[in-house]
């Protein structure tokens, strides 16, 4: 049966190490960095970067409010359809979409510069896909089991 000595013993045994280990982390000094307060400028250095630098992996997704102006091409003719889209976050839209099919509201997903947008026209789903790069979109459309092509297009000032 252990006695309180015996347990103070190991108590104290892994607190030496404890303080041991901290003592080299802290005061060793390395090859590279050089002397204590060397040491300490590089810490604080790093901190201050990391607090004050801008977000670099941080991805921007593409604006797509306003009026676009499309052209498609497809297997069974072209048009010029116009949506009108205004964002409800930051990665998904809403709007509407008038042209050859109708009239129909549109929802869609942007990422980065990648560009999602649906709509169903007489049961037939309508999807583009493509990229925005400011003011001009590209990509291609799938109209339902009817028809695929290309489309392209410029936000109206």
């Amino acid at each position: 049966m252990p006695n309180d000595w015996s347990i103070f013993r190991v108590n104290y045994q892994v607190r030496s190490l404890s303080v041991t280990f901290v003592k080299q982390i802290i005061y060793q000094p390395y090859p590279m960095i050089g002397s204590i307060s060397n040491q300490v400028r590089f810490l604080f250095s790093v901190i201050l970067l990391s607090v004050f630098s801008p977000p670099v992996f941080a991805q921007k997704h593409a604006d797509v409010n306003g009026t676009w102006k499309m052209n498609v091409e497809t297997s069974v003719g072209s048009g010029t359809p116009v949506f009108e889209l205004k964002h409800a976050s930051d990665t998904t839209f809403t709007g509407t979409y008038k042209g050859q099919l109708g009239e129909a509201p549109v929802t869609g997903k942007v990422k980065a510069k990648a560009i999602h947008l649906q709509f169903t026209v007489s049961g037939n789903l309508v999807e583009y896909d493509g990229t925005v790069n400011r003011d001009t979109m590209k990509g291609s459309v799938k109209l339902g089991s009817m028809a695929t092509g290309t489309f392209s297009g410029s936000r109206s000032k």
